[in-house]
């Protein structure tokens, strides 16, 4: 196991703080599962999002999303969960690692499902972590759910699992909410 700590700096001001964690895989007894994949139908099933210029970030733009459940961004919806098979819309050449972690951004958060009109967000702080490594694929389903919103601030879960339901990913996200 190798433990990376990095700071990277605009100038003398510390712009991001990040520690790498790398394992190879390892044998043990202890193998468990406390819950699974969403019980969802193929990506084939579901259409694709069109995605609305005005307020979409341009990133988006490099992802194809079909929802498959939950609500939508500025749905005014009570549930503040997405729930999207997504794929990349040309991933050729880039490592299975930093392309999965594009998909895991490439969502708005889940507190975005509860408005009712477009406004700013900021991540505050994410985790990710990846519990095997990265391989490529084209459809994952991710799962991001808002555990709280309270005082300008939203906690969110993220998973994403692989075509056969392998969970690929998993992090946790503190917002800020501007609305």
């Amino acid at each position: 196991m190798t433990s990376v700590s990095v700071d990277c700096k605009s100038g003398d001001e510390l712009a991001l703080r990040t520690t790498l964690l790398f394992a190879q895989p390892r044998a043990s007894k202890i193998t468990h599962e406390a819950w699974g994949c969403p019980l969802v139908e193929g990506s084939s099933r579901y259409s694709t999002l069109e995605l609305d210029n005005s307020f979409a970030p341009a990133c988006a733009f490099n992802f194809e999303m079909r929802p498959a459940g939950g609500s939508l961004p500025v749905s005014g919806a009570e549930n503040p969960e997405l729930l999207m098979w997504v794929r990349h819309l040309d991933a050729q050449g880039v490592d299975p690692a930093v392309a999965l972690i594009a998909l895991a951004d490439s969502l708005p958060p889940a507190a975005m499902t509860c408005f009712i009109e477009p406004a700013a967000i900021s991540s505050a702080s994410w985790t990710i972590d990846l519990p095997q490594p990265a391989v490529a694929g084209e459809w994952f389903l991710i799962s991001s759910f808002s555990q709280q919103a309270f005082e300008g601030y939203s906690l969110q879960d993220m998973e994403i699992w692989d075509e056969s339901g392998r969970r690929v990913l998993w992090a946790r996200q503190t917002v800020a909410i501007f609305t």
